[in-house]
């Protein structure tokens, strides 16, 4: 054995060795035994002896219970109290997440599964745990129905908020379209520069030219210059020098646009039919049920179903209609077919998002410092014409 700094001598003071008395139980023999591997006389460490408990009978492979163990052991009730919350549609008695109820699905005994775990019902003392916890579910009818009416029930009040948003985004959005008296403004002054670029004409009361373009021309406006400026660029200098807020005003007049642009109706109107299918279905598993076992919270979760699909519906047409106004109003031009699927919504919102971008960007490149007053001024009042290179936009 290697000593760390050994002493030979007794210490001068007091130590934790002190007491040489304090080791006097040491089996010197023992020590001499071990250290030459020879047996000692020694009794043996007592051991206690552990009965293995039984396991009882095993009806799902290892693999297939340890997932469900893991489970069932996320639940706050046993499979029992979940069985019976799904027997009477009381959901108010049991508060489980969407995740939570999926995963149960997922874990539902098969067909296969349930004939072996009835064929014990006699005696459901004689199998594993896991098996035993998962017989209740082998009598529960219609139990992945009743699970996915569970699964509608945790979230259908956060889908129908969801979708409401997505339909007064659209409705709000199409009605700043019309309304914003910056965007009219905006679109007067590009009509004007196009059809004095293209026809010369400098003043509406002239006569002939365009009264009126897509709102597809906008992507064209923004590359098109003006000699030394950009037509946007122009278009920011006017509208600033007739007021120094115009575009935080065109901004605010639209501010529903660029979110409206981001959306996608027809996955919207898909969403909301699908809900209604939910909402359809759980009326239809309600109705399997004998009135006198029909709760009150169960009639009211119906109830509310059935008012939040009729809101969403009426809110989608509602929005549907006021984009085909705002499309009407802005000339925009898109294909129809009869009975086809309704047309992008949110196209005429993207051509507006896109053009709100590069005049926010035009408008930073136009900002006049003190030293670049006096040029921007003189680049507003003096701009070569070059016409005809709109008439493909107008």
């Amino acid at each position: 054995m290697h000593w760390v700094q050994p002493q030979y001598q007794e210490p001068e003071h007091d130590t934790v060795f002190g007491d040489a008395h304090a080791a006097n139980d040491l089996d010197t023999d023992a020590l001499a035994s071990l250290l030459n591997g020879t047996r000692t006389n020694t009794a043996p460490k007592s051991r206690a002896i552990h009965h293995k408990k039984t396991e009882g009978i095993k009806v799902l492979d290892d693999s297939r219970a340890q997932n469900i163990a893991i489970v069932l052991s996320k639940l706050p009730v046993s499979s029992e109290d979940v069985c019976e919350v799904l027997r009477t549609l009381d959901f108010s008695r049991l508060a489980l997440s969407y995740d939570i109820v999926e995963l149960l699905t997922s874990i539902l005994p098969t067909p296969e599964e349930t004939q072996k775990l009835l064929s014990h019902e006699d005696c459901p003392e004689r199998l594993r745990d896991i098996e035993q916890k998962v017989l209740p579910f082998c009598f529960l009818p219609r139990a992945a129905a009743r699970l996915r009416l569970f699964r509608f029930a945790a979230s259908h009040a956060e889908s129908a908020a969801t979708y409401l948003q997505r339909c007064r985004t659209l409705d709000l959005a199409a009605l700043e379209a019309k309304s914003s008296q910056e965007l009219r403004k905006i679109l007067a002054l590009i009509l004007r520069i196009g059809n004095y670029i293209n026809h010369g004409i400098r003043d509406v009361s002239d006569g002939a030219g365009a009264c009126a373009f897509s709102i597809q021309t906008l992507a064209a406006i923004a590359s098109f210059r003006l000699g030394s400026m950009s037509t946007l660029q122009f278009l920011c200098v006017t509208c600033r020098r007739q007021n120094p807020r115009f575009l935080d005003a065109l901004q605010l007049s639209l501010k529903h646009v660029p979110k409206a642009a981001r959306e996608k109706s027809v996955h919207l109107k898909s969403c909301i039919q699908a809900f209604r299918k939910e909402v359809d279905f759980a009326g239809m598993e309600v109705s399997t049920m004998p009135e006198d076992q029909l709760s009150e919270v169960t009639a009211g979760l119906l109830k509310d179903l059935n008012a939040e699909a009729l809101q969403l519906e009426s809110s989608l047409a509602m929005a549907y209609g006021k984009c085909e106004e705002a499309q009407r109003y802005l000339c925009t031009s898109e294909d129809k077919a009869n009975d086809a699927t309704p047309p992008a919504y949110e196209s005429l919102f993207l051509h507006l998002s896109d053009f709100l971008e590069s005049f926010r960007k035009a408008w930073r490149e136009t900002e006049p410092g003190p030293s670049q007053k006096s040029r921007v001024h003189l680049q507003s009042r003096h701009v070569p014409s070059q016409k005809g290179h709109l008439q493909s936009c107008m």
